[in-house]
C-alpha cells in the first residue's frame, strides 16, 4: 500500500506516458520482454508483410499502382528466414509478380515515404532493401505504441494509478497475440483501435460544434483507411468504436448516445461503401471484373463460396457456427478463463438484481459484456476466414475485451 502511494504521489500522467510508450515499443519491436514465443514473434505473418514490402519494390520501378504485389521469379524471391532477407533487385524487367487482389493496398502508399527515405540513404549499398525493411519494422512499432499508449492512458486517467500499476504488466504479459502483430507494416494495427479513439475525442468535445464536426469527419477518414487498408475484422473493430459511448451512457454521462451512435453506423457504411467504389474502379483499371472479385472475397470471408474450392475453403463451409466459437472459447489457455472472469466479476456484485461496487467498475463491466460482440461479431458473420486463420483471429480478443477485463482485474479494491 505505501509502495502504490509513493507511485501516486511521484508518477505524473507525462511519466506513465512515457513509460508505457517505451516499454510498448521496445515489446512491439525487439520482444523485449520476451513474453512471445521467439521462433513466432521472428516469423509470424512474414507472407502477409511480403505483400507490402514486394508492392514497395515494385514501385520503384512502376510507381503509383495500386494494390499489393507477390513476386514470383525464384531469384528475386523474399526469403523467410527468420527476419526477412531482401535481396537488390536492378530493374523491373528482372521481376515477375502478381498483384493481390484482396483490397486497395493503401498500406504500401502510407509507407511509401518511410521506404523511400531508406532507400535514399543507402542507395549504393547492396542491404539496403533490409535496411528499408528494418527501417518501416521500427515505424510501425512507434506509431503502434503510441497509439496504444493513448487508449491505456484513458485507463489511467478513469481508474488511477493503483488500477494502471497492476492494470500494465497484465496488459504486457498476458497479450502475446496483439503484441505480436507490433512491427507487422501488412496489418498496422494501429487502424484497428483508431476509430475507438476518436469516439473518445468526440465525447469529449461534444459541447464544441467545431471539434464535433472534427471528430466525425475523422472517425470516417479512419474507418475509410482502414477498408483501403483491407477489410479484415472490420466488423470488430466499428462495434469496438462504440465502447467509448457505452462506458460513458452507463456512467450516466451526457453522451447523446442515439444520435452519435447513428451517426458512427452511418459514417462507417458511408467510408466502406466509399472504398469499395475505389477498390472497384482499380479492379476495372487493370482488366479484373470488380463486381465478381468482391463478391468472390466476401464469399469466401464469410462461408458463402459457391462452385469449386480447395479442401480448406469446403472445410470452412461445413464448418458450424458453434464449432467456430467453440474454438475461439477454448483453444486457447487465455481466452476462456478471462471470458468467465467477465461473467464471475459480474455475477459478484449482483445484489437484489443490481450491480454493487465501485460506478465506474460497474460501467465498465456492463461495457465489457457488450463488447463481446465485438469479436463474436467476426467469429459468426466471417465464419470462413475465421475457421481457417485461427493463427492470427485470436487477437480479436484484445479489440477490446481483453484489455476491458485486465482493467477489472486491477480495479477489484473498494473506490
Amino acid at each position: 500500500m505505501k509502495v502504490l502511494n509513493q507511485i501516486e504521489e511521484k508518477f505524473t500522467t507525462t511519466h506513465w506516458a512515457i513509460a508505457t510508450f517505451v516499454l510498448l515499443f521496445a515489446v512491439f519491436r525487439f520482444n523485449a520482454l520476451h513474453t512471445i514465443n521467439k521462433k513466432w514473434y521472428r516469423s509470424f505473418q512474414l507472407d502477409s508483410d511480403k505483400l507490402i514490402i514486394d508492392a514497395l519494390i515494385i514501385n520503384e520501378f512502376n510507381p503509383g499502382q495500386s494494390f499489393l504485389k507477390k513476386i514470383k521469379t525464384q531469384n528475386h524471391k523474399i526469403k523467410e528466414k527468420d527476419l526477412l532477407a531482401l535481396v537488390d533487385v536492378k530493374s523491373i524487367e528482372s521481376i515477375e509478380y502478381e498483384n493481390y487482389y484482396s483490397q486497395f493496398g493503401l498500406g504500401k502508399f502510407l509507407l511509401l515515404p518511410v521506404w523511400k527515405l531508406s532507400l535514399a540513404l543507402k542507395s549504393d549499398s547492396n542491404d539496403r532493401y533490409v535496411f528499408a525493411h528494418e527501417n518501416i519494422k521500427t515505424f510501425m512499432s512507434l506509431v503502434n505504441a503510441l497509439v496504444f499508449t493513448l487508449f491505456f492512458l484513458w485507463i489511467l486517467r478513469e481508474f488511477g494509478a493503483r488500477s494502471y500499476v497492476v492494470f500494465l504488466p497484465l496488459a504486457l504479459i498476458f497479450s502475446e497475440w496483439i503484441l505480436v502483430f507490433g512491427r507487422s507494416p501488412y496489418w498496422q494495427i494501429w487502424s484497428w483501435y483508431l476509430p475507438m479513439l476518436i469516439s473518445f475525442f468526440i465525447l469529449q468535445n461534444q459541447g464544441s460544434k467545431k471539434k464535433y464536426i472534427v471528430g466525425f469527419t475523422a472517425y470516417f477518414l479512419a474507418v475509410f483507411i482502414k477498408c483501403l487498408m483491407g477489410y479484415e475484422f472490420l466488423s470488430t473493430i466499428l462495434i469496438a468504436s462504440t465502447m467509448p459511448f457505452f462506458y460513458y451512457y452507463f456512467l450516466g454521462r451526457e453522451v447523446k448516445f442515439v444520435k452519435n451512435i447513428s451517426l458512427l453506423i452511418l459514417l462507417s457504411v458511408s467510408a466502406f461503401l466509399a472504398a469499395l467504389f475505389i477498390h472497384y474502379n482499380a479492379l476495372l483499371s487493370v482488366g479484373v471484373s470488380g463486381m465478381d472479385e468482391i463478391i468472390n472475397l466476401i464469399a469466401k470471408r464469410s462461408s458463402l463460396v459457391s462452385g469449386e474450392v480447395s479442401q480448406e475453403y469446403l472445410n470452412s463451409l461445413n464448418a458450424s457456427v458453434f464449432e467456430v466459437l467453440w474454438t475461439y472459447l477454448t483453444k486457447k489457455i487465455y481466452e476462456l478463463p478471462l471470458l468467465l472472469y467477465v461473467g464471475l466479476i459480474i455475477g459478484f456484485r449482483l445484489k437484489k438484481n443490481k450491480l454493487s461496487g465501485p460506478q465506474k467498475v460497474i460501467a465498465l463491466s456492463k461495457t465489457t459484456l457488450i463488447m463481446l460482440l465485438a469479436p463474436l461479431s467476426w467469429f459468426i458473420l466471417m465464419k470462413g476466414h475465421s475457421y481457417i486463420h485461427t493463427f492470427i483471429n485470436f487477437a480479436l480478443w484484445y479489440l477490446p475485451v481483453n484489455f476491458l477485463v485486465f482493467v477489472l482485474l486491477a480495479s477489484r479494491r473498494k473506490s
